[in-house]
Parts: structure tokens; sequence; C-alpha cells
């Protein structure tokens, strides 16, 4: 899929799941080549080439109080760098989620003879101490013992210190904790790598990958020491997501506000960086290794909000801010975050129910078919609204072109949940044909999903004919839309070239995978049908069922969900029929 879609992959390694060592194993496996232990290892389970993973996140979040649940060096700079041992022991202030204990938690299964690991290893003897209730404010210290089997029935657990193992008894030695009773352990935990191990180690196997961190030294220390992590320090993690006050509703506009504050928030960062690493700042990047549109949390929150229209718009905003500002920034790798949202439980950011594709899936897909590989310099003028200090843009564009210069591609966001924005677009420096295609993102209001209805947030195409240096064109109210301009190099009327005949031509690539251009020319307006049918002559799917105007047209088959094999596409127009094959190779 990566190499699909020209993405590298990230994976995070955390103090709570490994030590330095088992990472260096980690990037063995991913990385290393098959006549390598690990890579052997790899090979044995089929996948005999490396994965080649780039970027490696250590830790996750450590300077939020809910991380300690997580890591025994949240919060604490030194021990997150350097190592050492941790109290898992003590209140969290209030939160609204999560545990309020810094220790291990469980709900007990009620079954005998229980068994629950320790999240980190190393417990220092006779440090642990378990308590079970309830619920949290009512929970009872109960006795460790040497051996269960020494002991009759009471609130007893032994802990096995070589395993990091907590057990319970069978109800004869020592009591079972009750179905859904809440456990807490506290204890030491000790003889930590930090993140210099970890790095030093991973290294040592692939010295080419890059690894971030999610702290950065604290400026209290001395100059060496903090050049001596600086040194190891690829890029800085940042995480970012979309949370509004609880207090009372949020506006729409509110939340589309989002990806302005989030590159005011990335622009800050790149300056204390440049500011605070010195002669090591330009090597130092940046990776938004997690972002969202918006994690639901009060009781106010609109269902599906990650599924609607809405976030379509704020990520196609949020993709062509990380494309353009990519360079200022030193970014090195941005991940949209697939997380749960608390309205609607578990599920994918970019396919729902029965498998339908949602709107942030159209918002990717459309900067990776309409947008080229040259960034081009836009001026956009705008009307704005204010949110706190920041003046956010109805409208956003972005700009691009091919490899080659003879494509123009411009991504127009339009955020107004009710005007339809009439504008003036001026070309200067490139001589565009008198047609444009034209791809729409949009649904019945900002809140539309496809969860019911497929068709109801999709790309519509269509074909302008009035383009030239300057023309007008209305951007429909809550969409994203491209224009894909092609040069003219003939300096021809296109008026004196309209087709004379009905054509369909060989789609390209041919094979393909997973998506072909299929190109058809009208010579006059009508009604256009283009279908794809399998090999046993099933219509499997309709491209184009529609009145189209007269002129060149393309359309693009996407065959994600198809299996490989042979496909045929059959034209009809009028009485003009043509069928042709196309190969789906995976």
């Amino acid at each position: 899929m990566c190499d699909a879609i020209g993405a590298n992959l990230q994976i995070v390694v955390n103090f709570g799941t490994m030590n330095a060592q088992d990472a260096a194993d980690l990037v063995e496996f991913c990385n290393g080549p098959v006549t390598s232990t690990w890579g052997h290892k790899r090979d044995s389970l089929g996948h005999p080439e490396p994965f080649n993973v780039k970027y490696w996140e250590i830790g996750n979040e450590m300077d939020g109080v809910h991380m300690w649940h997580y890591s025994w060096s949240a919060q604490d700079a030194r021990k997150y760098f350097f190592g050492g041992s941790a109290e898992r022991r003590g209140t969290l202030p209030p939160m609204p989620d999560g545990p309020l204990f810094k220790g291990d938690f469980w709900r007990s299964r009620g079954l005998p003879n229980q068994k629950h690991l320790i999240r980190f290893p190393d417990v220092a003897v006779g440090s642990d101490s378990v308590w079970v209730g309830p619920d949290t404010s009512s929970i009872v210290l109960w006795t460790r013992v040497a051996d269960l089997d020494s002991v009759g029935a009471g609130n007893y657990y032994e802990m096995d210190y070589e395993n990091s193992v907590l057990k319970f008894g069978d109800g004869i030695h020592g009591n079972i904790p009750p179905s859904g009773y809440y456990i807490l352990c506290e204890y030491t935990t000790t003889n930590h790598d930090g993140y210099v191990e970890f790095v030093d180690s991973m290294k040592s196997v692939d010295p080419t990958i890059k690894i971030g961190a999610c702290m950065v030294p604290d400026a209290s220390w001395s100059q060496d020491t903090i050049d001596y992590i600086l040194q190891r320090m690829d890029f800085r993690i940042i995480h970012w997501y979309r949370h509004e006050d609880t207090t009372s509703t949020p506006d729409y506009y509110v939340r589309m506000a989002g990806p302005t504050r989030l590159f005011k928030w990335a622009y800050n960062t790149r300056r204390f960086i440049d500011t605070y690493a010195g002669i090591y700042a330009d090597s130092i990047g940046i990776a938004l290794t997690e972002w969202n549109w918006i994690l639901w949390n009060g009781p106010w929150a609109t269902p599906k909000a990650d599924a609607s229209l809405a976030s379509g718009l704020f990520t196609a905003d949020v993709l062509g801010k990380l494309i353009t500002a990519e360079d200022e920034l030193k970014l090195e790798v941005a991940n949209y975050f697939c997380a749960p949202g608390h309205d609607t439980g578990y599920y994918l950011a970019f396919i729902g129910a029965d498998y339908h594709r949602r709107s942030a899936f159209y918002a990717f897909k459309m900067f990776s078919d309409y947008f080229g590989e040259k960034l081009v310099h836009r001026d956009v003028v705008s009307d704005f609204y204010v949110v706190g200090n920041d003046a956010v843009p109805f409208i956003t564009a972005y700009t691009s072109k091919s490899q080659s210069g003879d494509t123009l591609y411009l991504i127009v966001i339009n955020k107004h949940d009710t005007l339809n924005y009439e504008t003036t677009i001026e070309i200067t420096g490139f001589e565009p044909k008198l047609s444009a295609y034209v791809y729409t993102l949009n649904g019945d209001s900002v809140y539309s999903t496809n969860e019911e209805d497929p068709m109801n947030v999709i790309i519509r195409d269509s074909v302008i004919t009035n383009v030239s240096n300057s023309f007008t064109y209305t951007f429909p109210a809550h969409s994203v839309t491209a224009m894909e301009f092609v040069r003219n190099v003939t300096g021809i009327s296109e008026h004196e070239a309209l087709p004379e005949k009905f054509v369909l031509l060989q789609n390209y690539p041919n094979p393909f995978n997973p998506t072909t251009i299929i190109e058809y020319h009208v010579p006059v307006s009508g009604f256009v049908k283009l279908s794809i049918y399998d090999i046993l002559g099933r219509e499997v799917a309709v491209l184009v069922n529609e009145k189209v105007i007269a002129g060149k047209h393309r359309v693009r088959f996407d065959a994600s969900s198809f299996a490989a094999g042979v496909y045929f596409y059959r034209m009809q127009a009028g009485k003009f029929q043509e069928t042709r094959k196309l190969v789906l190779l995976k």
C-alpha cells in the first residue's frame, strides 16, 4: 500500500513495551537483510524483502499527565532521555478520561487463578502494593504472600518478580477478585533504558533511519548534555487534535479554524527549535505524527463528525498547508491519525460501514490525483472571519503544476456553509486551453455523510469551456474543488477542434493498479453511459451516466476494491456503442 501511494512507514516504540535491545531487534526485523537473525524471522513469515521503515518515534505524548498510564518516564525529561527508575504510585490531577492513579489498572474477570502482566517489568522486590474494590473510591489493600498455595481463603496475592506477573488465588488459596472489580497495583520499576540508549541501539542496526523525540532537553542542563541529546534527535514530534470547549456547543466555523491554528502552532514550534537547538537546528525537523479533524469529548458531540463533509473540508485544508509549508517547517512526516470518535465508537477515518468511503478519503484522493509535483506561487484574496486572535479565510487555494509544466492544478476549499463564491481566477505565465476538467467534493450540508448512502458525498467531475488567463467561476458552498488546466501549445482556437465523431480511446495505463484513465470524445452534447463489466459480462461499475457537453472527456476508474483480472469498458451514446478491454494487476 505504501508503495502504491508513495508513503513511508513509521513505527512508535515505547518504554512500556520494550527496552533498547528490543527496539534494535524490531529495526532489524523491519529493515534487516534475510541473512540477519530477525531478517530471517521476517522471511520465514513470508516477507523476504525489508519493509524499510524510515521513521521511528520513541515515546508518545510524554508531556501529558495521562501518559503516566503508558510510560514510566512521563513528564520527566531526564528519565525520558537517560532512563532509570520510577515510582508507579500516587494520584493524578482530575482528568476527564483515564485512570486517577499512576499504577497499573485492570478490571477483574472473576475467574480463579487470574494473572496480570505488569506494564513495566523489573519490579523492585517488595515495592508492590495491590488494592481491589468495586470502584476506585472504595478499593481496599490486599496482602502479598510469597506463595498462594501456603495460605487459605483471604485477600491475598502473589507477585512473580522474575516474570513481572501479578497472581490471584482460586478461592481456596486466596480469594478471587469479583468480576468487574477494579485492581490497582502500585510499585517501583527499575533499570529502564532511555531515549539515548534506544537511538544508539537502533541506529547501530540501521544508521539510515530517522528517530524523533517527544521532548526536548531541559534548558537548565549543561550545554554538553543538551548537545549530546540534540545530536541524536532527527525530528521533534508533535500531535494535534481539534478539541473544543466542552462548556458550550461549538460552532462549525470555530472548528474550521483548526488548520489555521494548527499551522500557527507548527511555525511556533519551528521557531523554537531554530532558537533553542543552535547549530543543530537545521538537522532537526518537525514530525506531525498524529493529527485528526476532531476527537469528540463532550455530550454535545455532533454524530459522526469525523465522517462528515466538514471533516473532508478540514482535511483538504490541512493537506494543502502541509504540502506548501513542508520546506519552511522542515517537515519530515505527517500522519492522519485514524482514531476513535467518542460519539460513534471505533471506526476508520476513511472507510465506514459497508466499506463506504468517507469525505476525508476523498480529500486525500483529490490531492493525490489533482496536485502536481511542483509548487506554484498563488495570491488569494478572500473574505474572512475571526476566531479568538485568528483571522480565518473562507476561501483557501493551493496551486501546483506537473513535472513537465504542461498541466496546472488548482485546489480550492470554500468553507462557507451557505454562500457560493463567485471568484475571478487569474493565470499568469501559463496559456491554458479554453476547456478544463473540474472535480468537486460536496454534499447537501457540512454534516452530510456516506454512512447510509455512499453517494451523498463524492467527487463529481465536469468540464468548463470559458477558461482564459482571467475568467470567473463560482465555487459551491462547503466544497473542495480541483481544476486541471492544460497548456495550449498550438495557439489554435479550441472551438475549431471539437471532435468530429464519437471515440472511445484505450485506457492508460493498461495494465493498471489500481487507477486508470479512460478518455472519450463526444461531437455533440448528449447522454453518455460508460460502464465497467467483468469477464462474465456483469456490470460492476458505472463511471458516467448523464448528459455531457461536446468535447474530449476523461474519467478515472479506481479499481481498489476489485479483484485482479480482465475487465471491459463500454461506451453508449445514442446509436454509438464501443467496448474495450482493460487489465487490472495486483
